[in-house]
């Protein structure tokens, strides 16, 4: 089986897989629907199994010079993942695969593949060898011993691995492995593997379904459950078992966009597009404020910025459009989404909103604060919070809640994305209307979208979704973007008592980092951070959040040890330490550090194991996770989430816009 990305379409890279925007939906136009209808672009015909496929999934594709193990094509479940033989937790992941996959061995096919990271001086060398024992009919063999030697893979000891599992031809494999065809090989794969939001290993998608991390076996067989009973869904709807995969696939492709189909700005800067007026875009309701029926055939989501200044922008205008427009079109399903002021003193009305929203209270808060002079927002914020029967003192005390900020950095990610540089901004059924659109351009478009709804839900008396959720499957139009390096959103984030690298005073750049000294993601990214730091010198700062990851069972040890030296002036000296020694992680081995490295050993053994230490790991894993921070490492440059180990290109270039005025200065003001 071969199956290639169409010519149109590629990734959003993580912001697909957080499920923030996806790209146009259009359903099908039946041959009925009216001369209202009629009016409209031919629409694509719907294909049944492809409406049975429910979630979010990506296009994890591959091609016959992939690995491929187990169930033959047309297996209902295929997994691909992606290791490098240098990560410990990456045979963690493929243990567990193989497991299960020995558990179904005519349902589950397994596809191999390998992300290598920059950082890892032998991962490309062992991913080369294990293709090359794979093409000698040894690949499993050989793949086990490069995941329990790991840290021995010279090239040497690559031949011996190869002696070891009976390898027949060695002449051929020395030449196979140093080969540059190999090497390409693997570095497509790591380029595919980008295209779809890895941006390290261990990762795996199970039918198109992103799993970023190493799930437990009891998860990972629940999922794998769920896929089963979905595949016997998709093939009782009509689908060829042979072809089952390619429909999960067409699924996918459905909501993807690529972000090398975005063509570079002059400055080499991605750029997003403006959205283009009765264009259609998937814009996901994403657990906004919303009123009316959740199966209603047509829903308005409005995009506004509630401190907006301008003439006619404000909520008591939006109110008012929005109240006449519900009159006429009653049956409608009415969504509100932030457009996020940049000035953090105007956020406040926003978050406000938010903290309404958590207390099921927006709309009346909504409709107080369009009654009220919103000039002064945090006046204006409580007054309307008193009217909707809101405490004043509790509303104050979230504001700034992790959860109204990791909200309000997705919609203003997706506002972003769409290009929404003026509000309001509305879509209805996903179709975009122009930022002047009347109260009568508004029903208009309502009664339209309503007639190609009820169409289509004439054809699909079945249709087990909501039909706002079955516009995705229909593509029509692909929003052309590109995620920026770091976001469009400045949050609030203290930097004072933590272990601190360069001249806090002098930066004009603060980067705080939430790191796991076990991660080989932030491995490379400490690298990255290292090598280009001193092009910025005393500009820039850098700043440390504990942030453990569950999945690594040591790590907590790793940053106790940081948190003891540093409470002895040498917290960076165990910081440098510990990345560079992975494996010694034993109380008794720390201390012997703590020795070399000059502190009181009984002090760092006592503050090693006290309570205070524990909390301050906690709470620094708190203060990430609020900020928004979801994986390791994360990077608060400037209050701007960076997620990832970034290339060092665009950490550069996030700096030197930081320098240059930021994201402010280089994009259109919004308005």
């Amino acid at each position: 089986m071969t199956l290639k990305p169409s010519a149109n379409k590629i990734v959003l890279s993580a912001c697909a897989a957080l499920g923030l925007l996806v790209a146009c939906a259009d359903p099908p136009r039946p041959a009925d629907a009216g001369a209202e209808a009629d009016a409209r672009p031919e629409r694509v015909a719907a294909a049944n199994p492809q409406a049975v496929i429910t979630g979010e999934r990506l296009p994890a594709e591959y091609d016959d010079s992939a690995i491929a193990y187990g169930a033959p094509d047309g297996a209902k479940v295929t997994i691909v993942e992606y290791v490098d033989f240098e990560c410990k937790y990456c045979k963690k992941l493929s243990d567990t695969i193989d497991h299960i996959a020995a558990q179904h061995p005519d349902e589950i096919r397994v596809v191999f593949k390998q992300f290598p990271l920059p950082g890892h001086s032998r991962a490309m060398a062992a991913g080369a060898a294990a293709l090359a024992a794979e093409a000698q009919g040894k690949g499993k063999a050989y793949r086990a011993r490069l995941f329990k030697y790991r840290t021995r893979l010279s090239d040497a000891e690559l031949d011996a691995y190869a002696e070891a599992v009976g390898v027949p031809d060695m002449n051929k494999f020395r030449e196979d492995r140093s080969s540059p065809e190999l090497r390409s090989q693997l570095e497509r794969e790591r380029s595919e593997a980008a295209r779809v939001g890895v941006n390290a290993p261990p990762f795996a998608f199970v039918n198109g379904r992103a799993i970023p991390s190493v799930p437990s076996l009891d998860e990972l067989s629940a999922l794998i459950d769920e896929e089963l009973a979905l595949a016997e869904r998709v093939l009782e709807a009509g689908a060829d078992q042979a072809e089952l995969y390619d429909h999960y696939m067409r699924y996918a492709r459905a909501s993807w966009v690529e972000p090398s189909a975005a063509a570079p700005a002059p400055d080499d800067q991605a750029q997003t597009r403006n959205p283009q007026a009765d264009e259609h875009y998937a814009v996901f309701v994403d657990g906004s404020a919303a009123t009316g029926r959740d199966d209603a055939l047509v829903t308005l989501i409005a995009f506004m910025d509630l401190s907006s200044p301008a003439p006619g922008q404000g909520p008591a205008q939006l109110g008012a459009t929005l109240a006449a427009v519900r009159e006429r079109a009653p049956d409608l399903r009415v969504v509100f989404r932030h457009v996020v002021a940049r000035d953090a003193k105007r956020q406040v009305l926003a978050r406000a909103g938010l903290v309404a929203l958590s207390h099921d209270k927006f709309w009346p808060w909504f409709e107080a604060l369009a009654q009220t002079d919103t000039s002064k927002p945090e006046a204006a914020a409580l007054a309307a919070a008193a009217a909707a029967g809101l405490d004043a003192a509790e509303l104050r005390a979230q504001l700034d809640s992790g959860p109204v900020t990791a909200k309000l950095a997705r919609d203003e990610l997706t506002a972003t994305s769409l290009g929404l540089d003026r509000t309001p901004g509305y879509f209805v059924n996903g179709r975009y209307l122009s930022i002047d659109a009347t109260v009568e351009a508004i029903v208009a478009a309502v009664d339209e979208e309503r007639v190609v709804a009820e169409a289509f839900r004439r054809e699909h008396p079945d249709a087990e979704h909501p039909y706002y959720e079955q516009l995705s499957a229909y593509p029509r139009t692909v929003a052309e973007l590109v995620p920026p390096p770091a976001d469009h959103f400045r949050r609030e984030v203290s930097v004072e008592g933590l272990p601190t690298r360069g001249d806090d005073g002098a930066a004009e750049v603060r980067i705080v980092e939430c790191v796991d000294f076990d991660c080989d993601a932030c491995e490379v990214a400490q690298t990255t951070l290292t090598k280009i730091a001193p092009e910025f010198g005393d500009r820039i700062a850098i700043y440390f959040l504990n942030y453990p990851l569950p999945i690594h069972p040591n790590a907590e040890a790793a940053h106790r040890a940081a948190v003891a030296a540093g409470n002895q002036g040498k917290f960076w000296e165990m910081h440098d330490f510990l990345f560079d020694n992975r494996e010694r992680r034993l109380p008794a081995e720390l201390s012997a550090v703590a020795g070399e490295l000059g502190l009181d050993v009984q002090r760092f053994e006592k503050d090693f194991a006290a309570e205070k230490t524990a909390k301050r790991i906690a709470s620094d894993y708190e203060t990430c996770r609020a900020l928004g921070v979801r994986g390791a490492p994360g990077f608060l440059i400037n209050g701007r989430l960076a997620s990832g180990a970034l290339p060092a290109e665009q950490l550069r270039q996030v700096l030197t816009e930081e320098l240059n005025g930021g994201f402010e200065a280089a994009g259109p003001a919004r308005r």
